[in-house]
């Protein structure tokens, strides 16, 4: 994803949406965390550590 690697530091300080659909958002944790499968736990981590707009909403971990 190109576009997040650009601006990864905009979605951390800000209360942003990230305009990617949940696949991209997965596909990049993978990348991120060099890891062929993810656990739910970790996506979460990755989400949290990566965007505030996930830090400052725990309602979205129920939407599956």
């Amino acid at each position: 994803m190109l576009d997040f690697a650009e601006k990864k530091e905009l979605y951390n300080r800000e209360d942003i949406k990230p305009p990617y659909y949940y696949p991209q958002l997965i596909n990049q944790a993978m990348l991120d965390l060099d890891v062929s499968q993810i656990t739910k736990y970790e996506l979460y981590e990755w989400l949290s550590n990566n965007f505030m707009y996930f830090r400052l909403r725990d309602i979205w971990k129920v939407s599956y």
